[in-house]
């Protein structure tokens, strides 16, 4: 049986994020955008791990993971602090409170699922789509000015098959485009200076790459 993973999180694009990730290896999920919800959800889901955001709205990820550990009922689930701050300081404020483990924000899409087998310490290979060297058959250019949502569409995006380019501006999106003809383009609407739909203008004017299919996409 998959093992199942509750996250704790207030943060939504946080949880787009992780929540496509956990999606792409099939991990049963609940979620919760509060601690009160979290614990009600851990006596009643028993995952096999939490994810706990650090940073909640009313009671903290760290005093929701010191009631955890002293639960009898659920004291054995791994506990993995999300947290924004990678202070030795703060590490260890996570390990006192019980947490097994960290991971920092913006959260690496690259070890994310290994690190998550290894706080479960499960064994389980990747999936194929994700052993040995990647091969492309696409390239596929991503131009947002959010990091965590150019983050959120690659993790979306199968690492064997794709080829992920990423733009943080308007700009920035047509130089790559014209040097890297990619085979598509996502864009953001509402970028700062040179929004989604100037660039798109821009790109359908252009020879070079009028032709590249352009999609826009709005966060909200």
């Amino acid at each position: 049986m998959a093992k199942k993973v509750l996250v704790i999180e207030d943060n939504e694009l946080n949880l787009k994020l992780v929540r496509a990730l956990l999606q792409r290896e099939s991990f049963p999920i609940l979620e919760a955008g509060d601690a009160e919800t979290g614990l009600d959800l851990a006596r009643s889901g028993r995952p096999d791990l939490i994810l706990m955001d650090i940073q909640l709205p009313g009671m903290d990820g760290l005093t929701a993971t010191r009631l955890i550990k002293r639960d009898p009922e659920l004291g054995e689930i791994p506990v993995v602090a999300l947290t924004s701050y990678a202070m030795q300081e703060d590490m260890e404020k996570a390990k006192e409170a019980g947490c097994n483990g960290y991971i920092s924000k913006p959260i690496d899409v690259r070890n994310f699922l290994d690190t998550i087998r290894k706080f479960m310490q499960d064994s389980a290979p990747l999936s194929s789509g994700n052993s040995g060297e990647p091969f492309y058959n696409q390239k596929i250019l991503i131009a947002d000015d959010e990091p965590l949502n150019v983050k959120l569409l690659r993790a979306l995006l199968l690492p064997n098959k794709y080829e992920v380019l990423h733009a943080y501006s308007g700009p920035e999106a047509l130089e790559k485009a014209t040097q890297v003809a990619p085979d598509l383009i996502l864009l953001d609407v509402m970028m700062p200076g040179m929004d989604g739909y100037e660039v798109t203008r821009r790109l359908k004017k252009d020879p070079q790459t009028q032709e590249i299919p352009a999609f826009l996409w709005r966060v909200g």
